[in-house]
Formats: structure tokens, sequence, C-alpha cells
């Protein structure tokens, strides 16, 4: 005998079915896609994302302005990108714009944000830091000039606050000013407070920047979305116009820094400049001295000459001292003076210089946005480091270099001084006020000079990059929900669910499920499959002998006449597994189409226990085998007729206290001796054979054994307790007939409508009054 030890599933041939469950799997689409529109409908806010441009200008020479061509810094795209993610940019724009305060409406399904137009309006204490932020703050209108505040799902304060007045508590500190007259008292609202610091790293993280246009563009997009797109373009319009006044701001800086410089420098020529005046008039109107004599003039006009010179070297040397401090003070070289704007020329000076705050800058622009250890900004560190000791050296050398020169000069002065000292003693010390005065002059001019001239470079800074398309509401584009993609896994949900139902039920369904199965598990044959009984009566080809029904038995009648062939005369003992499986619908209906074959038939009912017969005949169970056995009644008093000529009658009789000891009654053996002289065939319908030992007794007298298993109802493992009685030889002859088969290809509705128990402490009930059977009598589903 077979004995199948692992289950399998038929995937192929799960699938191959799957299209029987089709209201199951319109049931599931529907509720599945009916969830998707609602949770669309009700549950989501639409975000939207909105664009805006700006164009990054490369660096520019501007003939005759090599001053001003200073301040125009070469900006990388990406630098520029990382500025404007920056912590500080988002900071700055929200400083500017009214976001610390969100206001929503309270809805029934859900709340709904406003912004603009808000009824109220909450002034926040800035210098208050203790502020319950992110907590539902509802405010309850009581009057026009009254209202009451709840903190989230706290109780209602029992303060009364009015509208226009400061209100302080514990963990608030705020002014809700009314901006609509026509606020109502049945409108309910609420709002939340926003730190600005974490509001900005939010917006900071949504922000996108991407180049547009290709990697050789020059314009940068910026994007961001959320739920109110009018909130999202003033966010952007409001960043964009912080970055450029940012750059225009730096480069006015640098224009700043050199005025500041000039004038530090100038306070102190000033009153050097100053006191050799007043000493210059003083002597000439003490000495009466106007003038000095040709001879002078010449002198002192050469004199003057170098003068200029060592004023111009001693401004130039100021400043190189000024940019060693800086150096070795390690403060950041993004806002040094420029060398140009003193009028130094030297190349190597402002390209070192130059270099190094694109470096400092770069530096500070990725620190924005860097945290932890960063191998680029570490590379960049030494590169500064680098930059600055290369630029420190040559300083140095530019130092020496400016110290000889003023020695230079030093020296030939010292030569005129000497023919000075030749002329008359009022002209040697007129020369010498005069040069004194010339030196500051020239000095303090040179200064007033580069001053004008960083004052106009100054005026005439405008944005390096400037805005090419702000953002707009009308060319906002929706991004959330993804409602396609809701649908699409809504739809995959609806699929999946009733597959998944129809592989686990198989998985774990241990019940026979087709002929296949009982010939894999079993080497008993089987003789014919019986399909679904419409009619709450067993009688089903009495009441119907032309229904497929009574066609499957037809085919099983012919197939009986192969069994047993050297018998005349044949008893037929039918039985199952456990009540529930139709042996006596099989055992009725059987003998009911044998007898209109023409052969005299008698249909006898064993099972003592649990006797069902009598109701499906309408007779009298007053009488029946086992009043016979029990020596009450003869033989012909216990046959009765049927609506069917060749077809008669024992019912079980009463139920007796000792079912088994009567089954065991020699009475029996007459009874049977006695049926086999009229009749062809004897039907008897026997107790189930895994629940009590009567059947055994009654297949001694049997020619032929039916086993009746249910289609999805009986235990394949049942199988095997059938296939150990064949093979111990205590059954022999045995046959499966396969009752309630679903199978939908056929010309007749299956399944086994019959509520049908026996009550061998077996629930009588076939299928539960579950949800899943209600569904299926619904849509006629055979679960």
């Amino acid at each position: 005998m077979k004995k199948r030890e692992d289950e399998s599933i038929d995937i192929k041939a799960l699938l191959s079915k799957a299209y029987q469950y089709w209201p199951l799997f319109a049931l599931s689409l529907f509720l599945s896609m009916g969830y998707a529109y609602l949770y669309i409908r009700y549950y989501t806010v639409p975000h939207y994302n909105v664009v805006s441009t700006i164009l990054i200008k490369p660096n520019e020479k501007i003939s005759g302005f090599q001053e001003i061509d200073l301040f125009r810094q070469d900006k990388k795209k990406a630098n520029e990108i990382a500025i404007l993610k920056s912590y500080e940019m988002a900071y700055k724009t929200l400083q500017q714009l009214e976001f610390n305060v969100s206001y929503f409406h309270k809805g029934q399904v859900r709340d709904v944000e406003l912004y603009q137009s808000v009824p109220f309006k909450v002034i926040l204490d800035t210098s208050f830091k203790k502020q319950a932020y992110n907590i539902p703050i509802s405010i309850n209108i009581i009057s026009s000039n009254d209202y009451k505040l709840t903190f989230g799902k706290s109780a209602e304060l029992k303060q009364t606050f009015s509208f226009g007045e400061p209100v302080t508590l514990d963990n608030l500190s705020i002014t809700v000013v009314k901006t609509d007259e026509n606020l109502q008292v049945a409108d309910h609202y609420y709002f939340k407070l926003h730190d600005l610091t974490y509001l900005a790293i939010r917006y900071r993280n949504k922000l996108q920047v991407s180049n547009s246009g290709g990697k050789e563009s020059s314009i940068l997009e910026l994007s961001t979305n959320g739920n109110n797109i009018q909130r999202e373009c003033d966010y952007l319009n409001k960043l964009t116009e912080v970055y450029i006044q940012r750059g225009l701001d730096e480069k006015n800086q640098i224009a700043s820094n050199t005025i500041n410089f000039i004038d530090t420098q100038l306070l102190s020529i000033a009153s050097s400049l100053n006191n050799a005046e007043t000493e210059l008039e003083s002597f000439r109107r003490n000495n009466k001295v106007m003038d000095i004599s040709s001879a002078a003039t010449s002198v002192f006009s050469k004199m003057d000459e170098l003068e200029a010179q060592k004023a111009e070297l001693l401004v130039k040397d100021r400043y190189y001292h000024y940019v060693l401090d800086y150096l070795n003070s390690n403060k950041d070289l993004s806002a040094v003076v420029a060398p140009s704007t003193m009028g130094i020329d030297d190349p190597l000076l402002n390209n070192l210089t130059l270099n190094l705050v694109d470096l400092n800058r770069e530096k500070s622009s990725l620190g924005r946005n860097t945290t932890g250890n960063n191998p680029f900004l570490n590379s960049l560190e030494i590169k500064i480091k680098n930059s600055k000791e290369t630029l420190l050296e040559n300083v140095k050398n530019i130092i020496n270099s400016s110290r000889i020169s003023l020695d230079d000069i030093e020296k030939r002065i010292v030569k005129l001084e000497k023919e000075v000292s030749n002329l008359p003693k009022n002209e040697r010390e007129l020369v010498d006020i005069q040069r004194r005065f010339k030196l500051n002059d020239h000095l303090y001019n040179y200064l007033l000079e580069k001053k004008a001239e960083s004052g106009i470079a100054k005026a005439s800074n405008i944005p390096d990059n400037k805005i090419v398309e702000q953002a707009r509401s009308f060319n906002a584009f929706q991004v959330g929900p993804k409602t396609n993609m809701i649908y699409s896994n809504a739809l995959l949900v609806g699929l999946t669910v009733p597959l998944a139902f129809l592989f686990l039920r198989s998985y774990f369904n241990n019940k026979i499920q087709s002929k296949k199965s009982i010939e894999e598990r079993t080497d008993i044959p089987v003789i014919g499959m019986v399909g679904h009984n419409d009619n709450l009566s067993n009688l089903a080809v009495l009441r119907n002998p032309k229904s497929g029904i009574a066609e499957s038995f037809r085919s099983i009648r012919i197939n009986l006449q192969y069994l047993a062939p050297d018998k005349e005369k044949k008893i037929i003992c039918i039985t199952s597994s456990i009540s529930g499986e139709g042996k006596t619908f099989t055992s009725i209906n059987l003998a009911s189409i044998i007898a209109l074959s023409g052969k005299k038939t008698i249909l006898i009912g064993a099972d003592l226990r649990k006797p069902k017969i009598f109701e499906d005949f309408g007779l009298d169970n007053s009488s029946g085998l086992s009043t016979y056995l029990a020596g009450k009644h003869k033989s012909e008093q216990i046959i009765f007729k049927t609506q069917i000529e060749d077809l008669n009658i024992i019912s079980a009789g009463p139920v007796p206290p000792n079912p088994g000891e009567l089954i065991l009654s020699n009475r029996l053996n007459i009874l049977m001796e006695e049926l086999k002289k009229q009749y062809d065939y004897i039907i008897i319908d026997t107790p189930p054979i895994g629940l009590v030992s009567d059947c055994f007794i009654l297949m001694k007298y049997s020619d032929i054994n039916l086993y009746i298993v249910r289609h999805k109802y009986t235990e394949i493992k049942l199988l095997d307790k059938v296939n150990n009685l064949v093979s111990e030889g205590k059954i022999s002859n045995m046959n499966i007939i396969v009752n309630d088969l679903y199978n939908n290809d056929s010309q007749y509705g299956y399944g086994y409508g019959y509520g049908y128990g026996y009550g061998y402490g077996e629930d009588d009930q076939v299928m539960s009054d579950s949800l899943l059977k209600k569904i299926g009598e619904k849509f006629k589903l055979h679960f």
C-alpha cells in the first residue's frame, strides 16, 4: 500500500483553479481598492514640489579696475550648493519669515493646516526660553474678545485670555491677535510653536539643489516640497534673496575691511600731519621766512621726491606687517584686505592671498554641512596650512625687500641732508620741517586716494549671482501621495491576499482534494465519484433520476458488475472513517439505482447507534434490525416496501443499549441467509469504520466493501488506517467512492450541501457558521 510521507502543494494546479474563486478575488479587490481610495481621499495630505533657479556668474575682469576684480571671487558651484544647503542660510531665511507658528483647523476626518488665511495670529515672546514647542495648543473661542487654551490632550485651562493681551504661563509666552472680526465661537482651531533651530534643520534637509542644463551650465535649480504651495514658494524666494544679499554683503565686507584699515592708518598719520603743519606755520611766522633760496629749493625738491617714495613704501610696509600679524594670529583670511587695494601689484602675493581666501571660504562653506571626520575637509585644512606657510614666507621676503628699499632711500635722504647742512640755519630748519610735512602729506594723500578707490569699488559692487526665476505657485506640481503607487499596491494586495489564502488553505489542508491525492496515498481502487446534492433530501436518485448524481451512481452500478463476478447475488457493505462523509447518502442512492435496473434489492440500516434511513423514506422506526436481533420481531415484520418496486428496506430500529452485542447475535446469520434467497443485492449501511467495530462483523457477510471518502472533508491520513486493515487481511475486496467532489468542469454542481452528521462524539455540523462560510454561501464559493 502507498503511503505518502510529504504533502506538497501543486502550485500550478492551484493557480489554474484560482479562477473558480473569482468572487473572492473580486471582493478582495473591491476592499483593497476602496481602502486605497478612502486613504487617498481622506487620510493623506497632498505634497507639492516648487522650483526656483539662480545664475552663478563666472568671474569677469573689468578693464581698469583691478581692485574690483579682487572682490569677484571664484565661486565654484559645489561651494555655492553647500552654502545654499547650509544651516545658517536656512536659519537666516526663517528669521525673516513667520514660520515659527503653524495653524490648523480641526476637521471631522483630518485636520487642515492653514497658511496666511488665518483668523488670528500668534506672536511669540522671543526672549522667553521655555516655550511649549511642537505641542498642539487648542484655542477655544468663548466670545468675540475672549478665548481659552488647551495643551494637547490635557484639560482646558481655567484661565480666560483676551485677544491682544500677553499670555504668560510656565511654558508659554505669547500674544494672540485677532485678524478676522468674523471669527466664530463654533470654529475649532489649534496651533503649534516651532523652535527655529529644528525648523531650520528640517528645511535644510528637504532642500534640493542641482545643476540645471548639465555640468557646463552655471544655473542651479532649487526645489523643496511641502503640503502648502504658497508657503514653500515663500521659503524658496526668501532663501534666494538671502543668498544673493549674502554674496553682496561678502563683497562689501572686503571693501569695508580695506576702508577700515586705511582709516586706522589715516588716524595716526593725520596727527603727525597736523603737528608738522602747525610747526611749519609757527616757524614761518616767528622767523618771518616765507620761502627758501633756489639752492635750498633744489635740495628740497629732490628730498620731496624721495619722501614721496618713502611714504608709499611705508604704507606698503605697514600692510605687509598687517598681513604678517593676520597670519601669525591664525585668523580667518576670508576677510583680509586685498593687496592691490594698497597699490601692491606683486602677482605672487596677490595670487597667494586670493588662493588662501578662496580656501578659507571653501572650508567655511563645507563646514556648514559637514559633521565628524571628513576626509575632504581634512585635505582642505592641509592645503590651507601649506598655503599659509607659503604666504608667510613670501610676506617675510617682501618685508626684507621693502626694508632694503627703505634703507636705500634713507641713505639718499641722508646725503641730501648733508647738502642741507650747508644752508643757513633758518633755511636748514625750514627744509627739515617742510620735509616732515611733505612726508606725512604724501602718506595722507596716498591713503585718501586708496580709500576713494575702495569706496568706488564698494559703491559699484553688484551681486555676482542673480535670480533667474522665482518660485511660483502655478509651476508647482504634486509629488505626493503617489496615487499610482498606492493603487498599484492596493491591486497587488487585492490579488495577493486571496492567493495567499488559497495557498495557505491548500498548504495546511489535510483533506482529500482530488482523485489523484487518493491514488497517491493508497492502492485501493476508486470505482466512482459522486457530486453535490442540491436538495435537502438524501433521495437524490428517486427525486431526479436524470440528474448528474443519478448518472454517477449508474456509473458505479456498472463498475460493481466487475467486482465479485463469480457471485450471482451480491452483498455490499458501505462504510466510512467518520461521520459526515455520506455513507448513508451513498447507500440509499446506490440501492435505488440498482433497484431501478430491475434487480431485487434490499437496503439494511445496520447503523444501530445513529439510525437515519427511516427518516428519508418516512418509515416507522419502532421495528427494525435491532428488534429482530433482540428476538422481538420476525424478519417479515421488519421488511418495508418503498416507492421503487424492487427496493425494500430494513431500518435500524430503536437504538438498543447494547448494539455491539446484538450484531454478534446468531440471528444476523439467519437473516442474511434468508435475504440472499430473496434478493439480488443486499446493501448494508454500516457504522463508520473509524469509530466503532460493528462494521468488521458485518463485513464478514459482504462480497464487496465500499469505503466512502468525502471531498475536502475526509482527512487524507485516514486512508492509512484503511491501508493497514487491508494489508493485515481484516478487510478484503475494498473499493473507494469519492463523495461530494468539487469540479466546476462537470455538468452538474458539486458540494455536499446536505448537513449530515452522526453523533459519535463528533460535531454534527459539516461546516462552521463562520464568516468565511457565509461569504462562500453568498458567492457560491466552496471552501
